[in-house]
This record gives structure tokens, C-alpha cells and sequence, in this order.
């Protein structure tokens, strides 16, 4: 069961990024800071060369992000859109943790060594722990979410071990010492549930932002008062095997599921595609 989080921010406004945290970025993502946001610029290439595990090709983006110094919160959070939602310290994307077809996409899409893949527009990126840069350290910083919130790993000095859902609020993360964070975590959501801050449209951040006190939604979102995407969706008929690519074997670093079965690769167009967003019914959205 989800717990709550209780916040000692200041009149439902936060501290975001701090230098400490800045200081971290690598692979030449460049920031540039203003009075009210951090602007943020990278090419969504990882440091290790991709794998390659589907049809499409891993390319250099042009990512800039603008995200606040003093992010915002309410009482309810905001659902995820599909495609970007966050980026690593090395500049690559953060993917909600759903395909187009609804399914479980760090169950049922293939990923390469580091446990990413490209999408149709050939920008790699996250659905579930990226293995190659979380390394089990303390209170390790690994990137933001575009609501301008810190995404860390899973183990925490204060709890003395690896938090779990059990430990995070229903956007997965929590307050320490007074600021809110997500962690990234082996369980679903994998990154983020559901946005706890307000998040400004981004490159690549498509469509409009739909909020947990919608009755319906057309986004993503594991909100604690939904019954949408609590839990993972796991696999299901409308998750069909895709072709490989034209080797047939996804090629030097094809990537596997946790029981050691290929996963199926990601076709152009699939899940990770923020263009075709899934849909599980009609809803009122909150525009930005």
C-alpha cells in the first residue's frame, strides 16, 4: 500500500535542483540557469554505444528542456503523457513505463545491455532502472523529472536500504529533509507514477497534461484515488510479437527479460512513440 508524503515546502512550493546535484550532469549536457529555471540541453545519446535491439537506430537529439528552480505541487498529481517524461544525468530520455498497446513495456519491450532502446525517431531512452549508471550508491543522483523534481536511485541512506513502492507516494517518491524526490525502483512504475509537480511542455512532451482529479484520463497515470495503472498491466493479447531486425537476433547487445527470455523487440511506432499516446478512454484534459 502507498503512503503519503508529507511536505514541509513552503506554501506548495519546493526547492528543486541544487548545485550539488548540477554538478553531476556529464556527457556535454549543458545548463544554463536564470533567476526562475534551469535550461537544459543534451543530445539523448547514452555514453555506451546502443545496443542494437529493434528496427530502429539510436540518433543524436536535440533536447532542450526548461525546467523550474522552485517546481510547484498540489494535493493531486499530474498523470504522465507517453513519450518523455525525464532525463538522466548522461542526457537520456526518461519514458513512461507503458507501450502504445498498454502493456508493461519494461516486460514485453526489448532493451539492450543498459536496459534502454530507441524509438522510431531514433532517440534512446529509459523505461525501467537504467542499469549502466545506477550502481547501487547511497543517495545517488541520476536525473530530473521535466516538473523540475530530482529522480534518485533506489537505495537511501535514511532508510538504511532500497526503498520500495511501499515506502513512495503514488508518483513514487518521497520528502527527505524536507524536499520531494522520485526514485527510480525494480518495481512498477519503474520511474514515476504520475507527475507531483506541474510540468511545462517540452520537446518531445506531447499533448496535454491530464490530472488525478479527472474522472477519466487519457494518459498514463497510477494516481492513489484511480484505478488506472496502479499496478503494472503486465502482458496482454494486444501485445503481439514484432519482427526483428534483419540480422534476426537483435544484434551484439539484444537484451532479455528477468527470466532470461528475449524480449520482443520495439517497432517504429510502438510505445515509446509520445505521437500516439494510449487511450483508455474519453476524459477532460488540463492544458498547460
Amino acid at each position: 500500500m502507498h503512503t503519503l508524503a508529507v511536505f514541509a515546502c513552503v506554501v506548495g512550493v519546493c526547492a528543486a535542483l541544487t548545485n550539488k546535484e548540477i554538478a553531476q550532469f556529464v556527457n556535454g549536457v549543458k545548463i544554463t540557469s536564470t533567476t526562475s529555471s534551469h535550461k537544459i540541453s543534451a543530445t539523448g545519446m547514452p555514453e555506451h554505444t546502443p545496443g542494437n535491439v529493434n528496427p530502429n537506430d539510436a540518433k543524436a537529439q536535440n533536447y532542450n528542456f526548461n525546467i523550474p528552480k522552485k517546481p510547484t505541487y498540489g494535493s493531486k498529481g499530474g498523470c504522465l503523457p507517453m513519450g518523455i517524461i525525464g532525463v538522466t544525468i548522461q542526457g537520456v530520455g526518461i519514458f513512461n513505463p507503458l507501450t502504445a498497446e498498454a502493456c508493461d513495456a519494461v516486460l514485453v519491450e526489448k532493451m539492450d545491455k543498459c536496459n534502454g532502446h530507441p524509438d522510431m525517431r531514433g532517440a534512446y531512452h529509459h523505461h525501467g532502472v537504467p542499469t549502466c549508471l545506477v550502481n547501487g550508491t547511497a543517495d545517488q543522483f541520476i536525473g530530473f523529472a521535466l516538473d523540475g523534481f530530482p529522480i534518485y536511485g533506489a537505495m537511501a541512506s535514511d532508510l538504511k536500504r532500497e526503498v520500495t513502492a511501499d515506502d513512495l507516494d503514488e508518483c513514487h517518491g518521497r520528502e527527505v529533509n524536507g524536499k520531494y524526490r522520485y526514485h527510480v525502483t525494480k518495481e512498477w512504475p519503474y520511474f514515476l507514477g504520475c507527475f507531483k509537480g506541474a510540468a511545462n511542455r517540452q520537446q518531445g512532451f506531447m499533448g496535454s497534461q491530464a490530472w488525478c482529479t479527472n474522472t477519466k484520463a487519457t494518459h498514463m497515470c497510477s494516481c492513489k484515488d484511480r484505478k488506472v495503472f496502479k499496478k503494472s498491466p503486465g502482458r496482454t493479447d494486444a501485445c503481439p510479437e514484432r519482427p526483428q531486425r534483419p540480422n534476426g537476433n537483435g544484434g551484439p547487445n539484444a537484451g532479455t527479460n528477468n527470466n532470461g527470455a528475449t524480449r520482443r523487440p520495439h517497432r517504429p511506432g510502438g510505445g515509446s512513440r509520445p505521437m500516439r499516446p494510449f487511450r483508455p478512454g474519453p476524459g477532460t484534459l488540463v492544458g498547460f
